[in-house]
């Protein structure tokens, strides 16, 4: 029996092409429900503003969990002073590491 090994590109693939066939079919059915339950005028509507409002939906959760990240991380730098130095300390010995690399002959490239 020959059994493929599923990589992160196939499972995207996956991904995208049920999204392309469930999606559909769902606000399909969610205009036809509401069509059945408020009228034909109300079921366009909804199979019409479906995908916009699924958009909008996602882009607000996205931008309410990075603003939890960043409360998170200012609540954790003023809760700890200490910590807060030492990561500006290691931000500055990696830059300083950085521009060290591009400083060295040995590390540049050569045509």
């Amino acid at each position: 029996m020959f059994v493929a090994r599923v990589t992160g590109h196939v499972v995207a693939t996956q991904k995208v092409l049920v999204g392309a066939v469930l999606f559909p079919i769902v606000w399909g059915l969610m205009g036809w429900l509401v069509g059945e339950w408020l009228g034909v005028w109300a079921g366009i509507g909804a199979a019409v503003l479906a995908p916009p409002s699924g958009y909008v939906a996602v882009r607000l959760l996205e931008r309410v969990d990075y603003f939890i990240d960043e409360v998170r991380g200012f609540m954790l730098l003023a809760s700890r002073p200490t910590t807060s130095l030492q990561l500006v300390a290691e931000g500055r010995a990696i830059r300083d590491a950085i521009l060290a690399l591009e400083n060295d002959e040995t590390t540049r490239w050569k045509a």
